[in-house]
């Protein structure tokens, strides 16, 4: 299993969500309208936030949502789906710091995935499986196959 995946899938079940899942998808619809351009730097810059790379994080650190300064900095990567995950993690940490919401590891973890694959992508796509999402999301094929589930669940 992917490190990453391996982080996220634990966090979403070792750390109950405090977030009713129907205002963490309110929240990624929200971003996925006031997008303003492509990918996850366009869905930040939506919400007035700016994305900024660097590749100098300690180990086990993958970024970091700046509130005040309005600022996301992430460790890139060579594959383009992990960092796109990296930078949906980091606004979703930086939205619901901004709600002032009581929030769990696991409600960042279900918010970015909502980022990445929101609701109205997945009915506009109707993906039959985990790859063909992940394929019209740009999110790695766990995650995709991890919003699928949360998706069934709801």
């Amino acid at each position: 299993m992917h490190p990453l995946a391996e982080t996220a899938l634990g966090e979403i079940a070792g750390d109950p969500p405090r977030v009713d899942v129907h205002l963490l998808e309110m929240l990624a619809e929200h971003a996925e309208e006031e997008r303003d351009g492509d990918g996850p730097e366009g869905m930040a810059r939506g919400q007035g936030v700016d994305v900024e790379y660097d590749d100098g994080f300690p180990d086990g650190v993958d970024g970091l949502a700046l509130y005040e300064d309005r600022l996301l900095i992430v460790r890139p990567s060579k594959d383009r789906a992990t960092e796109w995950l990296r930078i949906f993690h980091e606004l979703a940490h930086w939205m619901l710091m901004a709600m002032g919401w009581a929030h769990s590891h696991g409600d960042v973890w279900m918010l970015a995935l909502a980022l990445g694959a929101p609701k109205s992508l997945v009915r506009r796509e109707r993906p039959g499986c985990a790859v063909a999402l992940a394929a019209a999301s740009g999110l790695p094929a766990w995650a995709a196959s991890a919003r699928l589930e949360m998706l069934s669940a709801a």
